[in-house]
């Protein structure tokens, strides 16, 4: 007669079997089926729960990246951070074109464009420290020179390509090109204090350009005025 199985004694064996030396032992194969939805469920909680923490973590630095904007008041000589309305960086004694300012920049003449621009490109390895170049000339820009005359139809044409293509500009035009803010290298402090001596671009010390690169990245919004 075989041994006789309690009810019990069934739900026992379906997750634990005997071995030879008596012990009971868990029943693999059937303990993996009975886990396989919980380590299913862990593994989708798991996935969420990582994407919830990126959310949470970056999306604040994405926020103060896309809105942390730069005024450089050519009056003042002042180049400043705003974000939310509140100035939290302001660096002095910044120096400008040797020519002055204008709306309209033409290539040799030494003036510091205004307007509103954008950073296009960074180079970390200038002979000025740091240079954050803008995407000089934008499209209105670009139609005053025209109109101005300063720059042909095929001129205009192909700055407002680049720009609808997401380009950068060309910057060999009449209208000049590689305006910037930059540190000041190798030049002289003196100099850099006492007198506008750039090209058209917009000069700080290099301690000031390294506490501004914080605050910079490709697309960063740069109003000079």
């Amino acid at each position: 007669m075989g041994k006789q199985i309690l009810p019990s004694q069934n739900a026992v064996r379906a997750v634990f079997h005997w071995n030879i030396s008596g012990f009971l032992l868990p029943n693999t194969r059937n303990l993996h089926s009975r886990l396989k939805p919980i380590t299913k469920f862990a593994d989708i909680f798991s996935m969420y729960w990582r994407s919830f923490l990126c959310w949470v973590l970056f999306l604040p630095l994405t926020a103060m990246a896309s809105t942390a904007y730069v005024v450089v008041d050519t009056s003042r000589k002042t180049v400043s951070v705003l974000e939310a309305g509140h100035t939290v960086l302001r660096l002095k004694g910044a120096a400008l074109g040797r020519g002055g300012v204008s709306k309209v920049h033409v290539q040799g003449d030494g003036r510091t464009p205004l307007g509103e621009f954008h950073i296009a490109w960074i180079n970390r390895q200038s002979p000025f420290h740091l240079f954050f170049g803008l995407n000089y000339p934008t499209a209105t820009q670009a139609l005053a020179g025209y109109d101005q005359g300063i720059i042909n139809k095929q001129s205009l044409e192909e700055i407002k390509q680049a720009i609808a293509e997401g380009h950068l500009p060309p910057q060999n035009t009449p209208l000049g090109g590689h305006i910037g803010i930059h540190g000041l290298g190798n030049g002289s402090r003196w100099m850099h204090h006492h007198f506008n001596w750039t090209e058209g671009c917009i000069a700080l010390t290099n301690k000031q350009i390294e506490k501004l690169a914080q605050w910079l990245e490709i697309g960063t919004r740069v109003v000079i005025q």
